[in-house]
């Protein structure tokens, strides 16, 4: 029984050895370590980096009057693309609360989106004043 269990661990040792052979198949391609890897260069996006690196929020507010109808559309700053959005509306307190018509991408000629648009109706019975923050998520 020693002696097998001697033979098994010198077969693992001989097996396991850095004697420069490999043992891949013959077809097999090899893939580089990421130690292999080009550094990268400067501050640009990798090459093969798909997708967004940074994101940022752009804000509006508006108040928009008891028993009145308004829209507020907030853009993203040039050189970024709206990814997403959405609205706060802030009152103390209020009998009847507002009605959001939208809250949606603004699209501009072309189908071209440019930030992000909330249309608000306050005209509900006991309404007040209120403020409403549209925000637009913007990457680039």
């Amino acid at each position: 029984m020693r002696s097998l269990l001697l033979m098994s661990a010198i077969v693992a040792v001989t097996a396991c050895s850095d004697s420069g052979q490999t043992t891949t198949p013959a077809g097999a391609s090899h893939t580089p370590s990421l130690d292999q890897a080009p550094p990268p260069v400067g501050k640009a996006k990798p090459v093969d980096q798909i997708g967004f690196t940074k994101t940022q929020v752009a804000v509006s507010w508006i108040t928009i009057g008891m028993g009145a109808f308004d829209e507020t559309t907030v853009g993203c700053p040039a050189g970024t693309t709206v990814v997403g959005g959405g609205f706060q509306v802030v009152k103390a307190a209020w009998a009847s609360p507002p009605f959001i018509h939208r809250s949606q991408p603004h699209v501009i000629a072309g189908n071209i989106v440019d930030g992000w648009q909330v249309a608000v109706d306050n005209s509900q019975p006991n309404s007040g004043d209120i403020s409403v923050q549209s925000y637009a998520l913007c990457a680039s």
